[in-house]
């Protein structure tokens, strides 16, 4: 199964189909664009031509794996988010202080 990065669940799915030994690939959006834009040089959309574009890299190797993290991992990621968030507010009172 491929996903799109810009999907933001696309983790959790991950996840699911993770633990039913589905394996899941990503491609990069920007890349599709591209390929999508050379397939047959017009910039138009639509859903066949993505999903076909989307098969012709996975069929190529144009993709990569996602990697699972530990859950202490996770854990550490959320802690460094709380972190910037506290930083920035940080920032932003001392320069209403100054």
């Amino acid at each position: 199964m491929v996903i799109p990065l810009l999907m933001k669940w696309y983790f959790l799915l991950d996840c699911v189909l993770y633990n039913q030994n589905i394996e899941v690939v990503t491609v990069n959006p920007h890349i599709v664009k591209r390929n999508k834009e050379n397939r047959d040089n017009t910039q138009s959309k639509s859903d066949k031509k993505d999903a076909l574009v989307i098969a012709d890299m996975v069929k190529n190797g144009y993709y990569s794996f996602i990697r699972l993290s530990s859950e202490s991992f996770e854990k550490l990621r959320v802690l460094m988010s709380i972190r910037d968030v506290i930083v920035k507010c940080l920032v932003m009172s001392i320069n209403q202080i100054k």
